[in-house]
């Protein structure tokens, strides 16, 4: 119901978010969050969308509070999902707006929500405060100037246009969900607060949203491996990947490239080729992206192809590996490529 949130304005937050976030957009709208009157809602949703009677409400742009029966939808295997119960995803479909799509992530700081729509921008709602109970609420229509971030994948892709205009959805019948093994450098970890639950709900929260997307324009899901925690690096000074450099100086982006061969190379040694099907890193700093390899899902690497499947990352420019820009403008751009 309505009760769980409350519009307010920017001033009477309690507490600005004590992380290097970007400013929202100017039309942002603020409400405060009963969180955990609406993480009890969350927690009794079913796992199947046809068995679903919950409804739950959420503002809109428009400054409507809209309806959507949800469902639980982990981004995690299930070995995974059963030892992190406390992060956790939801999907759900409009009730009054048919074509209105959402994604919401939970963790115990707080959720971050995604609505897709047939015929308008992309809306999101991301925490203000760090209390968990402030939030923004805006659209995609929004400047990346502040966030420098290349692309070292050559290929042109108007991906990120197309997920931002939304117009065709995919119709294809056979739905594929692939396992993925998503590591981490030490400067994302401690982003995330230096604990392996930290940097899982950074994941979880960046996932939500590509898999929001993925599902309909690709038909496919990445699913976290079991595995994740073996990736999960909590110190810079010992992680098994070279320091990021900035994007557009001397040492060039991600480690001047040699992200892409660390990564595949660890998760050879650490989880081996069995183990997933694509492979990506996130970092913290330098503004950039790399896929690796094109087309490379499931490729194992070889002679051949040093860097396959494997080799995959994304770094925001800002030292804020989070946001609306960086799930959907660069790592759905970069794993999109792969």
């Amino acid at each position: 119901s309505d009760k769980n949130w409350k519009r307010t304005n920017k001033q009477d937050m309690s507490s600005a978010i004590g992380l290097k976030k970007r400013s929202f957009p100017e039309s942002s709208t603020y409400f405060d969050l009963n969180l955990e009157s609406f993480r009890q809602v969350l927690l009794s949703a079913p796992k199947e969308a046809r068995s679903s009677n919950v409804i739950i409400s959420v503002p809109n742009i428009n400054g409507e509070m809209e309806q959507y029966k949800i469902w639980e939808y982990s981004n995690f295997a299930p070995e995974l999902q059963a030892q992190f119960p406390n992060i956790r995803a939801y999907a759900g479909v409009g009730i009054k707006d048919k074509t209105a799509s959402i994604r919401i992530s939970l963790d115990p700081n707080g959720i971050q929500t995604m609505v897709l729509r047939a015929d308008r921008k992309t809306e999101f709602i991301e925490p203000y405060t760090n209390d968990g109970k402030g939030y923004a609420l805006f659209n995609s229509a929004r400047s990346t100037d502040d966030m420098p971030f290349v692309c070292g994948t050559k290929e042109e892709q108007a991906l990120v246009d197309q997920i931002n205009n939304r117009s065709s959805f995919s119709n294809t019948q056979s739905f594929k969900t692939l396992r993925l093994a998503l590591s981490c450098t030490g400067e994302y970890a401690a982003f995330y607060g230096g604990t392996v639950a930290g940097a899982l709900a950074g994941m979880n929260a960046t996932m939500t949203r590509v898999n929001g997307v993925y599902e309909i324009d690709l038909a496919i899901k990445l699913e976290l491996i079991a595995q994740q925690a073996s990736i999960i690096y909590l110190n810079a000074a010992t992680d098994p990947y070279s320091d990021a450099g900035e994007a557009g100086s001397d040492d060039g982006l991600g480690a001047d490239g040699a992200w892409n061969s660390e990564l595949q190379n660890n998760l050879t040694a650490t989880i081996g080729n069995d183990a997933y099907d694509i492979g990506h890193l996130f970092g913290a700093s330098g503004g950039g992206g790399n896929a690796g390899c094109i087309g490379c899902v499931c490729v194992n690497p070889s002679i051949a192809v040093p860097d396959g499947k494997g080799s995959g990352f994304t770094s925001p420019g800002n030292g804020a590996p989070q946001g609306d820009a960086f799930d959907i403008d660069y790592v759905a751009h970069e794993m999109g490529h792969q």
